[in-house]
């Protein structure tokens, strides 16, 4: 029922109309707080980030119309729906919608302009969405015991004796319990689950390209130490729900992404 009266609100485009300047909108004791009371001190809380909003959703529109991107009306209001739909789950029963969005700063129209700005980026990133560049691993990590060279050589060299044990095809489980005493990654027993090729070292991308299932990488240093990666598949071969959850995750990275190369790249001119 919400997405229906939504639909013919969007198409048309319709916002709140601003209430004349003389518009009472309270009394205490007699006397009147107008629009124009208000509307100074509106600004200078709200203006600068509903600015904001209005420069990415533009951002957002002109890169979706150069690319042939589009989010239909049905799509907006049905997404708006959801979105209602759960904030109204997180109040009181007896609490009014409408009340609570505006206490939040956060109107109908506003949240609408919010989730359009979102779908637009979302299906813009998307269109360069490839499973290829995603890895299914586990890891075995040796973490240097104390910041220091001598501390690193060991690291290094305890994952350089795990590395030639598993070439050797000795068990991953027992190189890993051999390895670290670390209970969560023994618990897991070093699965990482699905990780974009791009956030790991560039030798470790090439040789994950390249491995096939159950495959190690060679050691390689990373920001928590020394990491041996195990494939335990590629983007490929992801299921349809894996498929969709990677989806989901690129679309939110990739979305911040994509607002902050717009952002670079356009010429933006704000005033105080």
């Amino acid at each position: 029922m919400l997405a229906a009266l939504l639909i013919p609100l969007f198409a048309q485009a319709q916002l709140p109309q601003l209430p004349a300047p003389t518009k009472v909108l309270a009394t205490v004791d007699g006397r009147p707080i107008k629009v124009e009371d208000v509307a100074p001190y509106l600004w200078d809380a709200r203006g600068y980030e509903l600015t904001q909003d209005l420069i990415h959703y533009e951002l957002a529109r002109a890169e979706a119309e150069r690319t042939k991107i589009s989010v239909s009306d049905e799509e907006l209001a049905k997404t708006v729906a959801e979105q209602l739909a759960q904030i109204k789950q997180s109040l009181p029963p007896d609490a009014d919608l409408d009340q609570a969005m505006r206490e939040r700063g956060l109107p109908k129209s506003r949240l609408a302009l919010l989730i359009k700005t979102d779908l637009l980026l979302s299906k813009i990133a998307l269109a360069n969405f490839k499973p290829e560049n995603y890895v299914k691993v586990s890891t075995i990590l040796v973490a240097p015991k104390a910041d220091s060279t001598t501390a690193l050589g060991e690291a290094i060299k305890l994952s350089e004796a795990a590395y030639g044990r598993l070439k050797k095809g000795e068990d991953w489980k027992k190189v890993l319990q051999s390895t670290t005493d670390d209970p969560n990654m023994l618990k897991a027993n070093g699965f990482l689950g699905w990780r974009a090729l791009e956030n790991f070292p560039a030798s470790a991308q090439a040789e994950l390209k390249a491995l096939a299932p159950n495959g190690v990488t060679k050691p390689v240093q990373t920001k928590f130490g020394i990491q041996i990666f195990r494939l335990e598949s590629n983007g490929k071969t992801a299921k349809p729900e894996e498929l969709d959850d990677l989806r989901r995750q690129y679309s939110v990275t990739g979305r911040a992404t994509l607002l902050q190369r717009l952002k670079a790249q356009a010429k933006i001119e704000q005033t105080p």
